[in-house]
């Protein structure tokens, strides 16, 4: 074993004369002309003396080396971008003496010549090739940005064993117990529902099985009651579908991959183009929204039924605001406890800070454009600020269709070509490109979210085209028409 040891060191002692003890070297260097050492400084001189004077029984400077990335992986010339070190075995890290302690710092560079400002502000932390670095946790991540001089456009996101999982707080301990209160009241609810149905009674209250999941569960599976509209769900089934792998395939393009040129060689392939065109899915749903609200509005109203502008607002919000909210909750509150890893800090960057400085923005749908330099809590949820900002619009409209239907469609029609005015508009003035899933032009990824694709003033065409299509169905609703041939080859 102790020749194994030996065997060990020296490879390792080999190979770190080309990148890791350079880079100490000349942190020492820095650190031995200042007049005032800091705590990191007397660190890094314990780690290059433990590197120089290695000790069998005490190897933790070459443990720090190891946990730490090469600066030239292997398969680099295919694209090896998923070369991130060793985050477990450096936070394991402890000297003989206890005072050293590994710490494990990552940033993710793009050595790319003359790229675009702007561009290296959205990408710092999110895509790039990764520099790991394992140094004593008496090093800042700032000390480690000033210090490692290389790629300083780019900055570290570091971990300690002891801020893995930080000390809970009461807004930590007040979401648990919130969790736990609504997962009681789903168990209490359908025990409550299954004895009623055994013993062939019906509940007292329908409150008291809304949270039942065994109700539930039915009701979301049920595909006997039809509706007149009942052909959208297959719409909406395939959509989601198509939106799910376009969401995965950018999942992968901001995670470590080892295969860079695969991947862009991939992209140029018309295969490809089912996985771009994912830029367009939502369209379908706010096509779908738009329809559905007129329709069902106007059927209403052929109905009998009395329009009440409150009621029809409140059902929207109180529809979708508590599973916003909890999501939000949750984010803020849990998502340092639900994993680590070497990107685990990146990943609170983009969800949690946005959700703590944002919430309230979202949950007054008004995110897309309160919110400063297009950030997001929980990107994703753009979709229910612009859906919810066209709903809250909507009653102007509706009310048109209803009353005065010329002066509907013309609205319709006018606001429509409006927005296609607006987004070729944008295209032009901003060189925006046609698609945004793709790592092949998120040089320019910035301008298209924050000008085109959160925006509720260039996202409606699709929603009024669906208006559209659902006061047609109620006007040709109960009448009998003739599709011509030519149309239907249309």
């Amino acid at each position: 074993m102790k020749f194994l040891c030996i065997f060990l060191v020296l490879i390792l002692a080999n190979f770190v004369n080309s990148d890791y003890k350079d880079l100490i070297h000349q942190m020492v260097k820095n650190a031995a002309k200042s007049e005032n050492k800091t705590e990191c400084d007397k660190a890094l001189n314990k780690l290059l003396n433990n590197i120089l004077h290695p000790k069998l029984d005490d190897l933790w400077g070459y443990k720090m080396i190891d946990s730490s990335s090469s600066i030239i992986p292997d398969g680099i010339l295919l694209g090896n971008f998923g070369s991130m070190g060793n985050f477990e075995e450096c936070l394991s890290i402890v000297s003989k003496d206890h005072t050293i302690k590994g710490q494990y710092c990552l940033k993710l560079v793009l050595p790319i010549p003359n790229l675009d400002k702007e561009f290296k502000e959205l990408a710092d932390g999110l895509i790039g090739y990764p520099v790991a670095l394992c140094v004593p946790r008496q090093c800042s991540a700032e000390e480690i940005n000033e210090k490692y001089k290389l790629f300083p456009d780019s900055h570290f996101y570091c971990h300690t064993e002891e801020n893995r999982y930080p000390p809970m707080t009461k807004g930590v301990i007040a979401t648990i117990c919130f969790l736990c209160t609504m997962g009681l009241m789903m168990v209490l609810s359908t025990a409550y529902d299954v004895y009623c149905r055994q013993n062939g009674k019906a509940p007292a209250s329908p409150a008291l099985i809304a949270f039942s999941v065994y109700t539930n569960t039915l009701r979301l599976m049920d595909t006997k009651n039809k509706s007149d509209l009942s052909c959208i769900s297959g719409i909406k089934f395939f959509s989601m579908i198509w939106i799910v792998l376009g969401h995965v395939f950018t999942g992968y393009l901001v995670s470590p991959f080892m295969n860079l040129i695969d991947i862009l060689d991939y992209e140029k392939t018309t295969r490809a183009m089912f996985q771009h065109g994912t830029t367009f899915a939502v369209d379908t749903f706010l096509c779908l929204a738009g329809l559905l609200v007129v329709y069902n509005f106007l059927q209403a109203m052929q109905s009998g039924k009395k329009f009440n502008i409150f009621l029809f607002y409140l059902h929207r919000y109180l529809r979708l605001t508590p599973a916003l909210a909890a999501l939000i909750l949750v984010t803020v509150y849990l998502l340092d406890y639900m994993g680590s890893g070497p990107r685990w800090a990146l990943m609170r960057e983009l969800f949690q800070k946005q959700c703590e400085k944002y919430w309230w923005t979202s949950l007054l749908y008004i995110q897309n454009y309160a919110n400063e330099q297009n950030n997001i809590c929980l990107s994703h949820t753009w979709y229910l600020s612009v859906d919810t900002q066209l709903y809250f619009f909507s009653p102007i409209l509706l009310i048109l269709l209803w009353k005065y239907p010329t002066a509907g469609i013309t609205l319709l029609i006018s606001a429509t070509f409006g927005s296609m005015v607006a987004v070729a508009y944008l295209t032009y003035e901003y060189k925006l490109p046609a698609l945004y899933n793709s790592i092949l032009i998120w040089a320019n990824l910035k301008d298209f979210t924050a000008k085109y694709y959160f925006k509720t003033h260039t996202r409606m065409s699709a929603y009024l085209i669906g208006a559209i299509a659902g006061y047609i169905l109620h006007v040709l609703k109960g009448k009998k028409y003739h599709i011509s041939r030519v149309c239907t080859n249309i």
